[in-house]
């Protein structure tokens, strides 16, 4: 199940690739420099972030034990770095909405969505429920508080709502991927882009997210053969 991430967020920044950056490592764009080069964009920091988690697969795979969560059960340690399409409905940036750190320019977001099932979690199915005890509303996911699972902000910037954010979930994966693919048809620009990944503590490689023309594709960067612990 996943594990709730505890949320303190605030906005010290003076770009969003610095506030995209400390999301993603803890650390500005300013102290960044992936191979050598300037931060550019986001979705540069995010790409580093992959890479990072699995630079070449030339190179030996080693566990990421540097995580507050090593030792406590399985978890899959993701990142997301999503630009909403100007058209997305209010009813889905309100499921984020508790993440928003609005500037002056900005414009009124929707409230916060109100949890209606306490016992919801986004790998829900996952969980056994019974025929009918589950999720009351299992085709609207943006009818549940997802900011509640996530760490990270939802910031305005070139006239879009950008979601950054990264979350520790005691899941796989492949659940994770199923869990967040309801999101595909709300990204800006239908180009194929790299949108997150996920990272099980046991396996040497991360699952890439893409989407494209609103479609979701999880790409398994683990050896061919490799079979999860």
């Amino acid at each position: 199940m996943v594990a709730r991430a505890n949320r303190n967020w605030s906005w010290p920044h003076r770009s969003l690739s610095d506030a995209v950056a400390f999301c993603l490592f803890g650390r500005t764009s300013r102290t960044l420099r992936p191979t050598g080069c300037a931060v550019r964009s986001p979705y540069d920091l995010l790409h580093t972030a992959a890479c990072r988690t699995h630079s070449s697969a030339d190179e030996p795979c080693r566990r990421d034990t540097s995580s507050s969560l090593a030792g406590m059960g399985s978890y899959t340690r993701g990142l997301l770095t999503i630009e909403f399409a100007t058209s997305t409905p209010d009813h889905v940036l309100s499921a984020f909405s508790g993440l928003a750190v609005t500037g002056r320019y900005a414009p009124a977001l929707p409230p916060p969505v109100t949890e209606v099932w306490d016992s919801w979690t986004p790998d829900w199915r996952e969980a056994g429920w019974p025929e009918g005890q589950g999720d009351p509303y299992p085709d609207e996911p943006w009818r549940h508080n997802w900011a509640s699972e996530l760490n990270g902000f939802l910031g305005w910037a070139d006239g879009q709502w950008q979601l950054m954010c990264r979350f520790f979930w005691k899941t796989h994966p492949q659940v994770a991927s199923d869990t967040l693919a309801w999101l595909a048809p709300f990204v800006a620009d239908s180009r194929r882009q790299l949108v997150g990944f996920a990272h099980h503590e046991y396996d040497p490689a991360p699952h890439l997210f893409w989407v494209e023309d609103g479609r979701w594709d999880r790409q398994d960067m683990n050896p061919e053969g490799y079979l999860a612990p």
